[in-house]
Protein backbone atom coordinates (compact mmCIF):
# COMPACT_ATOMS: atom_id res chain seq x y z
CA UNK A 1 0.00 0.00 0.00
CA UNK A 2 1.85 3.36 -1.04
CA UNK A 3 1.76 6.61 1.03
CA UNK A 4 -0.93 8.06 -1.28
CA UNK A 5 -3.85 5.50 -0.03
CA UNK A 6 -2.45 5.40 3.65
CA UNK A 7 -3.53 9.39 3.97
CA UNK A 8 -7.35 8.29 1.53
CA UNK A 9 -7.50 5.84 4.49
CA UNK A 10 -6.57 7.73 7.66
CA UNK A 11 -8.48 10.84 6.27
CA UNK A 12 -12.00 8.50 6.09
CA UNK A 13 -12.07 7.38 9.16
CA UNK A 14 -11.53 10.98 10.84
CA UNK A 15 -14.51 11.85 9.08
CA UNK A 16 -16.23 8.92 10.55
CA UNK A 17 -15.33 8.98 13.94
CA UNK A 18 -16.57 13.38 13.74
CA UNK A 19 -19.81 11.68 12.61
CA UNK A 20 -19.65 9.23 15.27
CA UNK A 21 -19.35 12.27 18.00
CA UNK A 22 -22.02 14.40 15.93
CA UNK A 23 -24.51 12.05 16.60
CA UNK A 24 -23.59 11.26 19.87
CA UNK A 25 -24.81 14.65 20.98
CA UNK A 26 -27.46 14.42 18.84
CA UNK A 27 -28.99 11.49 19.78
CA UNK A 28 -27.31 9.79 22.65
CA UNK A 29 -26.79 12.08 25.68
CA UNK A 30 -28.23 15.54 24.94
CA UNK A 31 -26.30 18.80 24.63
CA UNK A 32 -27.82 21.35 27.23
CA UNK A 33 -28.98 24.21 25.62
CA UNK A 34 -29.10 27.56 27.73
CA UNK A 35 -32.50 28.48 28.41
CA UNK A 36 -33.47 31.90 26.66
CA UNK A 37 -35.36 33.63 29.01
CA UNK A 38 -33.92 31.99 32.61
CA UNK A 39 -32.16 35.51 33.01
CA UNK A 40 -31.24 39.27 33.04
CA UNK A 41 -29.01 38.48 30.21
CA UNK A 42 -31.18 36.48 27.28
CA UNK A 43 -33.75 39.48 28.35
CA UNK A 44 -31.27 41.40 26.12
CA UNK A 45 -33.55 39.47 23.47
CA UNK A 46 -36.94 38.28 25.57
CA UNK A 47 -37.45 41.38 27.89
CA UNK A 48 -37.86 38.29 30.16
CA UNK A 49 -36.16 38.64 33.67
CA UNK A 50 -35.91 35.94 35.98
CA UNK A 51 -34.91 36.91 39.45
CA UNK A 52 -33.43 35.17 42.11
CA UNK A 53 -34.15 33.31 45.45
CA UNK A 54 -32.54 36.56 47.40
CA UNK A 55 -33.71 39.30 45.02
CA UNK A 56 -37.70 38.76 45.27
CA UNK A 57 -37.41 38.28 48.82
CA UNK A 58 -35.64 41.75 48.85
CA UNK A 59 -37.88 43.44 45.72
CA UNK A 60 -41.15 43.36 48.06
CA UNK A 61 -42.86 42.50 44.65
CA UNK A 62 -46.77 41.72 44.92
CA UNK A 63 -48.48 40.28 42.06
CA UNK A 64 -52.41 39.80 41.37
CA UNK A 65 -55.01 40.47 38.43
CA UNK A 66 -56.34 44.36 37.22
CA UNK A 67 -59.62 45.38 38.65
CA UNK A 68 -62.40 46.36 35.82
CA UNK A 69 -64.38 49.54 37.34
CA UNK A 70 -65.49 52.59 36.44
CA UNK A 71 -63.26 55.15 37.37
CA UNK A 72 -63.48 58.80 38.35
CA UNK A 73 -60.65 59.50 36.75
CA UNK A 74 -59.28 62.97 35.46
CA UNK A 75 -57.02 64.22 33.17
CA UNK A 76 -54.34 66.77 35.14
CA UNK A 77 -53.18 69.83 33.30
CA UNK A 78 -52.16 72.97 33.65
CA UNK A 79 -53.44 76.61 31.68
CA UNK A 80 -54.30 80.11 31.49
CA UNK A 81 -56.99 82.30 31.62
CA UNK A 82 -57.60 84.07 28.51
CA UNK A 83 -59.68 86.30 26.69
CA UNK A 84 -61.44 85.48 23.41
CA UNK A 85 -60.12 87.65 20.71
CA UNK A 86 -63.65 89.68 20.24
CA UNK A 87 -62.64 90.68 24.01
CA UNK A 88 -59.05 92.01 23.09
CA UNK A 89 -58.40 95.81 22.43
CA UNK A 90 -56.09 97.38 20.31
CA UNK A 91 -56.51 101.55 21.27
CA UNK A 92 -54.48 104.39 18.77
CA UNK A 93 -55.60 107.47 17.94
CA UNK A 94 -56.55 107.53 13.96
CA UNK A 95 -54.71 110.74 12.93
CA UNK A 96 -50.89 111.73 14.59
CA UNK A 97 -50.26 113.67 17.70
CA UNK A 98 -48.03 114.39 20.48
CA UNK A 99 -49.14 112.62 24.08
CA UNK A 100 -49.27 115.51 26.37
CA UNK A 101 -50.57 113.63 29.17
CA UNK A 102 -51.17 109.67 30.29
CA UNK A 103 -53.58 108.55 32.64
CA UNK A 104 -53.65 105.14 33.22
CA UNK A 105 -50.72 101.99 34.15
CA UNK A 106 -50.87 98.69 33.58
CA UNK A 107 -53.62 96.86 35.23
CA UNK A 108 -56.13 99.84 35.98
CA UNK A 109 -59.62 99.72 35.38
CA UNK A 110 -61.66 101.04 32.83
CA UNK A 111 -65.27 102.41 31.89
CA UNK A 112 -66.35 103.30 28.12
CA UNK A 113 -65.81 106.93 27.82
CA UNK A 114 -62.75 107.09 30.71
CA UNK A 115 -59.69 109.38 29.30
CA UNK A 116 -56.72 107.34 28.54
CA UNK A 117 -54.61 109.86 26.91
CA UNK A 118 -54.51 113.81 25.80
CA UNK A 119 -53.04 114.37 22.49
CA UNK A 120 -52.03 117.97 20.91
CA UNK A 121 -51.41 118.54 16.92
CA UNK A 122 -51.78 121.17 14.46
CA UNK A 123 -53.83 119.21 12.22
CA UNK A 124 -56.59 118.96 15.05
CA UNK A 125 -57.02 122.87 14.69
CA UNK A 126 -56.88 122.47 11.06
CA UNK A 127 -59.18 120.01 10.64
CA UNK A 128 -61.91 121.91 13.31
CA UNK A 129 -61.06 125.09 10.96
CA UNK A 130 -62.14 123.23 7.46
CA UNK A 131 -65.25 122.17 8.98
CA UNK A 132 -66.44 125.39 10.35
CA UNK A 133 -65.21 126.88 7.01
CA UNK A 134 -67.08 123.99 4.76
CA UNK A 135 -70.35 125.01 7.39
CA UNK A 136 -70.07 128.63 6.57
CA UNK A 137 -69.94 128.12 2.68
CA UNK A 138 -73.01 125.60 3.21
CA UNK A 139 -75.13 128.22 4.32
CA UNK A 140 -74.30 130.61 1.48
CA UNK A 141 -74.65 127.72 -0.93
CA UNK A 142 -77.67 126.88 0.16
CA UNK A 143 -79.11 130.40 0.19
CA UNK A 144 -77.87 130.55 -3.46
CA UNK A 145 -79.19 127.20 -4.60
CA UNK A 146 -82.55 128.34 -2.40
CA UNK A 147 -82.58 131.24 -5.07
CA UNK A 148 -81.53 129.92 -8.36
CA UNK A 149 -84.30 127.18 -7.99
CA UNK A 150 -87.08 129.54 -7.78
CA UNK A 151 -85.41 131.77 -10.69
CA UNK A 152 -85.14 128.89 -12.88
CA UNK A 153 -88.39 127.63 -12.10
CA UNK A 154 -89.89 130.92 -13.52
CA UNK A 155 -87.63 130.69 -16.48
CA UNK A 156 -85.64 133.84 -14.84
CA UNK A 157 -82.03 132.25 -14.57
CA UNK A 158 -80.50 129.87 -17.11
CA UNK A 159 -80.63 126.25 -16.51
CA UNK A 160 -76.44 126.14 -16.28
CA UNK A 161 -76.18 128.87 -13.62
CA UNK A 162 -78.92 126.76 -11.66
CA UNK A 163 -77.23 123.22 -12.55
CA UNK A 164 -73.75 125.50 -11.04
CA UNK A 165 -75.64 126.63 -7.64
CA UNK A 166 -76.86 122.75 -6.79
CA UNK A 167 -73.32 121.41 -7.45
CA UNK A 168 -71.83 123.90 -5.61
CA UNK A 169 -74.75 123.21 -2.50
CA UNK A 170 -74.32 119.72 -2.91
CA UNK A 171 -70.37 120.08 -2.21
CA UNK A 172 -70.83 121.74 1.00
CA UNK A 173 -72.80 119.27 2.17
CA UNK A 174 -70.24 116.40 1.47
CA UNK A 175 -67.51 118.19 2.68
CA UNK A 176 -69.33 119.24 6.14
CA UNK A 177 -70.73 115.96 6.28
CA UNK A 178 -66.92 114.31 5.63
CA UNK A 179 -65.40 116.94 8.27
CA UNK A 180 -67.88 115.99 10.49
CA UNK A 181 -67.11 112.76 10.80
CA UNK A 182 -63.52 112.83 10.47
CA UNK A 183 -64.06 115.30 14.11
CA UNK A 184 -66.04 112.08 15.50
CA UNK A 185 -62.84 110.14 15.34
CA UNK A 186 -60.96 111.82 17.04
CA UNK A 187 -63.55 112.63 19.69
CA UNK A 188 -64.82 116.29 18.61
CA UNK A 189 -68.40 116.45 18.30
CA UNK A 190 -69.18 118.80 15.29
CA UNK A 191 -72.42 119.94 16.80
CA UNK A 192 -71.12 121.78 19.62
CA UNK A 193 -67.78 123.33 17.88
CA UNK A 194 -67.68 126.97 16.84
CA UNK A 195 -65.35 129.43 16.45
CA UNK A 196 -64.87 130.03 20.83
CA UNK A 197 -63.98 126.54 21.14
CA UNK A 198 -61.36 125.76 18.52
CA UNK A 199 -58.65 123.55 20.38
CA UNK A 200 -55.13 122.22 19.66
CA UNK A 201 -55.90 119.44 22.15
CA UNK A 202 -58.27 115.79 21.90
CA UNK A 203 -59.02 113.44 24.05
CA UNK A 204 -58.20 109.86 24.38
CA UNK A 205 -60.83 107.53 25.25
CA UNK A 206 -61.83 104.06 26.15
CA UNK A 207 -64.02 101.69 23.61
CA UNK A 208 -65.08 99.53 26.30
CA UNK A 209 -65.16 99.12 30.05
CA UNK A 210 -62.15 96.42 30.88
CA UNK A 211 -59.01 96.69 32.27
CA UNK A 212 -55.63 98.18 30.87
CA UNK A 213 -53.57 95.28 29.91
CA UNK A 214 -50.65 96.65 28.40
CA UNK A 215 -49.28 100.66 28.10
CA UNK A 216 -46.98 101.10 25.17
CA UNK A 217 -46.72 104.99 25.10
CA UNK A 218 -45.62 108.02 27.46
CA UNK A 219 -45.39 111.94 27.23
CA UNK A 220 -44.09 113.27 25.03
CA UNK A 221 -44.14 110.45 22.31
CA UNK A 222 -45.67 110.93 19.25
CA UNK A 223 -48.25 108.65 17.67
CA UNK A 224 -48.73 108.38 14.44
CA UNK A 225 -51.63 106.32 13.59
CA UNK A 226 -50.52 102.78 13.12
CA UNK A 227 -49.19 103.39 16.57
CA UNK A 228 -51.17 101.27 19.09
CA UNK A 229 -51.50 103.28 22.46
CA UNK A 230 -52.96 100.92 24.82
CA UNK A 231 -54.24 97.16 24.94
CA UNK A 232 -57.24 96.18 26.47
CA UNK A 233 -59.16 92.99 28.01
CA UNK A 234 -62.90 92.79 28.14
CA UNK A 235 -63.03 90.35 31.54
CA UNK A 236 -66.54 90.10 31.60
CA UNK A 237 -65.84 86.99 28.99
CA UNK A 238 -62.81 84.61 29.85
CA UNK A 239 -61.80 81.09 29.03
CA UNK A 240 -59.54 78.63 30.39
CA UNK A 241 -57.12 77.44 27.62
CA UNK A 242 -55.87 73.96 28.92
CA UNK A 243 -52.75 72.39 27.61
CA UNK A 244 -53.47 68.56 26.54
CA UNK A 245 -51.03 65.81 25.90
CA UNK A 246 -51.70 64.30 22.72
CA UNK A 247 -51.90 60.89 24.40
CA UNK A 248 -54.69 61.88 26.34
CA UNK A 249 -56.50 63.60 23.70
CA UNK A 250 -58.45 60.59 22.76
CA UNK A 251 -60.38 61.07 25.96
CA UNK A 252 -61.36 64.53 25.39
CA UNK A 253 -65.15 65.33 24.68
CA UNK A 254 -67.26 68.81 24.93
CA UNK A 255 -68.69 69.15 27.64
CA UNK A 256 -66.83 67.38 29.92
CA UNK A 257 -66.74 69.22 33.52
CA UNK A 258 -63.36 71.09 34.48
CA UNK A 259 -61.98 71.70 38.12
CA UNK A 260 -59.58 74.02 38.00
CA UNK A 261 -57.64 76.07 40.99
CA UNK A 262 -55.76 79.71 40.77
CA UNK A 263 -53.05 80.05 42.94
CA UNK A 264 -54.15 83.82 43.75
CA UNK A 265 -57.16 82.35 45.24
CA UNK A 266 -56.25 80.06 48.04
CA UNK A 267 -57.48 77.08 46.67
CA UNK A 268 -60.80 78.26 45.70
CA UNK A 269 -62.43 75.47 43.10
CA UNK A 270 -63.63 76.83 39.44
CA UNK A 271 -66.00 74.71 37.54
CA UNK A 272 -65.74 74.89 33.67
CA UNK A 273 -67.01 72.94 30.73
CA UNK A 274 -64.92 71.93 27.76
CA UNK A 275 -66.18 73.92 25.17
CA UNK A 276 -63.94 73.53 22.00
CA UNK A 277 -61.21 71.45 21.13
CA UNK A 278 -58.80 71.80 18.72
CA UNK A 279 -58.01 69.51 16.17
CA UNK A 280 -54.53 69.64 15.86
CA UNK A 281 -51.13 69.29 17.76
CA UNK A 282 -48.96 71.86 18.54
CA UNK A 283 -45.17 72.07 18.36
CA UNK A 284 -45.42 70.63 21.94
CA UNK A 285 -47.08 67.42 21.12
CA UNK A 286 -49.89 69.02 23.05
CA UNK A 287 -53.62 69.75 22.08
CA UNK A 288 -55.49 73.11 22.92
CA UNK A 289 -58.42 72.78 25.31
CA UNK A 290 -61.50 75.85 25.18
CA UNK A 291 -63.32 75.67 28.24
CA UNK A 292 -66.06 77.97 29.84
CA UNK A 293 -66.59 78.95 33.08
CA UNK A 294 -69.91 77.98 35.25
CA UNK A 295 -70.98 81.00 36.43
CA UNK A 296 -69.21 82.99 33.59
CA UNK A 297 -66.22 84.81 36.27
CA UNK A 298 -65.02 88.25 36.00
CA UNK A 299 -62.35 87.79 38.93
CA UNK A 300 -59.78 85.77 37.25
CA UNK A 301 -57.91 88.04 35.07
CA UNK A 302 -56.46 87.13 31.67
CA UNK A 303 -53.08 85.26 32.16
CA UNK A 304 -53.66 84.03 35.23
CA UNK A 305 -52.27 80.78 35.66
CA UNK A 306 -54.44 77.52 36.56
CA UNK A 307 -54.42 74.09 37.63
CA UNK A 308 -56.83 71.97 36.47
CA UNK A 309 -58.44 68.26 36.28
CA UNK A 310 -60.99 67.32 33.40
CA UNK A 311 -63.27 64.59 34.45
CA UNK A 312 -63.95 61.44 32.77
CA UNK A 313 -66.89 59.81 35.13
CA UNK A 314 -68.45 56.65 34.12
CA UNK A 315 -65.41 55.38 32.08
CA UNK A 316 -65.26 51.65 32.84
CA UNK A 317 -61.87 49.98 31.88
CA UNK A 318 -58.90 47.55 33.61
CA UNK A 319 -57.25 49.55 36.39
CA UNK A 320 -53.99 48.60 38.09
CA UNK A 321 -52.24 50.40 40.71
CA UNK A 322 -49.92 53.26 40.03
CA UNK A 323 -46.84 51.00 40.88
CA UNK A 324 -47.84 48.45 38.43
CA UNK A 325 -46.84 50.70 35.59
CA UNK A 326 -43.05 51.74 34.59
CA UNK A 327 -42.02 53.58 31.64
CA UNK A 328 -38.89 52.94 29.29
CA UNK A 329 -38.12 55.43 26.35
CA UNK A 330 -41.33 56.94 26.24
CA UNK A 331 -43.38 53.79 26.45
CA UNK A 332 -45.38 52.06 29.31
CA UNK A 333 -44.88 48.45 30.15
CA UNK A 334 -45.84 46.19 32.60
CA UNK A 335 -44.91 42.62 34.22
CA UNK A 336 -46.59 39.78 33.44
CA UNK A 337 -45.93 36.90 35.96
CA UNK A 338 -44.20 34.31 33.50
CA UNK A 339 -43.18 31.73 36.70
CA UNK A 340 -42.33 31.68 39.96
CA UNK A 341 -39.72 34.06 39.42
CA UNK A 342 -39.88 34.79 35.77
CA UNK A 343 -41.70 37.79 34.57
CA UNK A 344 -42.42 39.63 31.12
CA UNK A 345 -41.97 43.35 30.60
CA UNK A 346 -45.41 43.80 28.02
CA UNK A 347 -46.46 47.32 26.23
CA UNK A 348 -49.33 48.85 27.49
CA UNK A 349 -51.60 51.85 26.50
CA UNK A 350 -52.76 53.99 29.34
CA UNK A 351 -55.75 55.73 30.17
CA UNK A 352 -56.29 58.37 32.92
CA UNK A 353 -54.93 58.54 35.95
CA UNK A 354 -57.07 58.62 39.39
CA UNK A 355 -56.89 58.18 43.01
CA UNK A 356 -53.61 55.99 42.51
CA UNK A 357 -54.74 53.87 39.71
CA UNK A 358 -54.30 53.99 35.93
CA UNK A 359 -56.22 52.85 33.54
CA UNK A 360 -54.87 50.10 30.73
CA UNK A 361 -56.42 50.50 27.64
CA UNK A 362 -54.49 48.01 25.46
CA UNK A 363 -51.96 45.35 25.89
CA UNK A 364 -52.83 44.07 28.94
CA UNK A 365 -52.28 40.08 29.11
CA UNK A 366 -54.64 37.63 30.67
CA UNK A 367 -51.63 36.53 33.05
CA UNK A 368 -50.97 37.95 36.94
CA UNK A 369 -49.59 41.21 36.63
CA UNK A 370 -46.71 42.62 39.19
CA UNK A 371 -48.86 45.21 40.94
CA UNK A 372 -46.49 46.62 42.88
CA UNK A 373 -42.65 47.67 42.49
CA UNK A 374 -42.33 46.69 39.10
CA UNK A 375 -39.46 49.78 38.54
CA UNK A 376 -37.35 46.96 40.89
CA UNK A 377 -37.87 44.27 38.41
CA UNK A 378 -37.11 46.92 35.60
CA UNK A 379 -34.24 47.77 37.09
CA UNK A 380 -32.76 44.13 37.21
CA UNK A 381 -33.43 43.87 33.51
CA UNK A 382 -31.98 47.26 32.09
CA UNK A 383 -28.60 46.70 34.54
CA UNK A 384 -28.35 43.12 33.30
CA UNK A 385 -28.79 44.58 29.55
CA UNK A 386 -26.15 47.02 30.22
CA UNK A 387 -23.70 44.37 31.97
Amino acid sequence: MNKIEVTKIGAFALLLLCSAIACTGEKGVPVEQPEKTATADSARTSETVELTDVQLQHADIVTGKAEKKASSAGISVNGLVVAPPENRYTVGFPMGGYLSSIQLVNGAAVRKGTVMATLEDMAFIQLQEDYLMAKSRLVAATADYERQKLLNSTQSASDKVFQQARTEYETQRVLVASHGEKLRLIGIDPAALNEGNITRKVELRSPINGVVSKVLANPGKYAAPEDVLFELVDPSKVYLALSVYEKDARLLQVGQRVLCYANTDGGKPYEATVELINGSVNENRAVEVWCAFNPSSTRLMPGTFMTANIQLDGQEGETLPEGAVVRWENQHYVFSVEGPRRFAMRPVELGATADGYIQILSGLPEKDIVLKNAYSLLMVLKNGDEG
